[in-house]
């Protein structure tokens, strides 16, 4: 995404209708572009561009009468590829909540992962209930707020500045559940003492 600021003052009569965002790279003369409409606008997406290179991107405002020059300047960006997926571990049900353990993978060349997010979802519902991880080098997630007796399907996703990864591949089903109380003991014998009994 390439922002920009719209110029203060446009000449007499001129409307700008949109901004044109292009992108190129060493080795191609053919840019990548974006556009947004507006005169307003101040920032453009330019898709399809490949991660790992370094881009040099600049901007042109479009009315009525034609195509600005090029923005003063220009901006390099490298595109980033989303990370992978975990691979998913186990699930360990408690009381109002499930802890999700991962394994971490391979990353592209370049990902940096910054954390990741279990999800978990149940019958009846839509909206999941997410928990990010305390770290990037966490390999379990407690996700709280579960309701005990019923079960949950859950899976997690990893997160760096290139985006956020598809979900791990699988799931875990887990259903949460209050602490049971302790079995009784059983008796063997009772002996009389002074004002007390063992």
């Amino acid at each position: 995404t390439i922002r920009f600021t719209p110029a203060s003052a446009q000449p007499r009569g001129v409307v700008v209708s949109s901004y044109t965002a292009s992108c190129t790279t060493r080795g191609t003369t053919t840019a990548r572009t974006g556009s947004v409409s507006g005169a307003t606008a101040s920032a453009v997406t330019v898709s399809s561009l490949t991660n790992g290179k370094t881009y040099s991107c600049s901007v042109q405002a479009k009315s009525s009468a034609g195509v600005s020059s090029a923005a003063s300047g220009s901006v390099s960006v490298t595109p980033l590829a989303a990370p992978n997926p975990p691979t998913i571990g186990t699930a360990t049900a408690g009381n109002g909540q499930a802890i999700i353990r991962y394994t971490a993978v391979t990353q592209p060349t370049g990902v940096t992962l910054a954390s990741y997010t279990a999800s978990c979802t149940t019958s009846g519902s839509s909206t999941p209930i997410t928990a990010p991880s305390t770290s990037a080098s966490a390999v379990s997630i407690t996700v709280s707020g579960l309701s005990n007796g019923r079960t949950y399907v859950c899976s997690v996703t990893a997160k760096s500045t290139g985006g956020v990864s598809s979900a791990a591949s699988g799931t875990l089903s887990v259903t949460p559940a209050s602490p049971s109380a302790p079995n009784a003991p059983t008796l063997r014998s009772v002996a009389a003492g002074n004002a007390e009994a063992t």
